[in-house]
């Protein structure tokens, strides 16, 4: 598998510490998968990482091991299929340090069933989770890094998007 390389470079925002941005090195073999992978790396390269869930619990699950190693980790705790949460925990990671360098989209979700057992609730639970949640972020974030000049958005997916229902 062949995967595009980004070098990780520092950036200072007053208030919120070092932050990320990311420059196209070429291509390499080998990719990240791992979402735990992803957070180290980032909070090793200097990131301050921010974690939205709907559960405190898990937060604080993602926060330790960053904090644990010296790294900066802040959560937020939203549910990012619904706009108005989107909108809150936008409002308050910017208040708190800006708009991002790097978006990551990651919310996803999975129902193993045949399409024609799915409930219209279910299929609409999938969409507002893979979908509807990277968009409502997107749109969030976009006027901050517009207003910078920089930001990166990375939408990702399970290898389940290639599978067919």
């Amino acid at each position: 598998m062949r995967a595009k390389v980004v070098r990780v470079v520092k950036r200072e925002y007053p208030d919120f510490g070092p932050t990320l941005a990311a420059e196209y090195l070429g291509e390499k073999h080998g990719v990240v998968v791992s979402k735990e992978s992803v957070r180290q790396i980032l909070a090793q390269a200097g990131a301050t990482v921010v974690g939205v869930a709907r559960s405190r619990e898990l937060l604080e699950k993602v926060k330790a091991p960053i904090e644990e190693q010296g790294g900066k980790a802040h959560a937020f705790v939203a549910d990012v299929r619904k706009e108005a949460d989107v909108i809150r925990m936008a409002e308050q990671v910017c208040a708190e340090g800006g708009a991002p360098d790097i978006l990551i989209n990651n919310a996803g979700i999975n129902l193993r069933k045949l399409l024609h057992e799915f409930t219209l609730e279910e299929w609409r639970r999938v969409m507002q989770t893979n979908l509807d949640s990277a968009f409502l972020s997107s749109r969030a974030f976009v006027p901050g890094m517009i207003g910078k000049k920089f930001g990166r958005i990375i939408n990702r997916a399970s290898t389940m998007a290639h599978i067919s229902l």
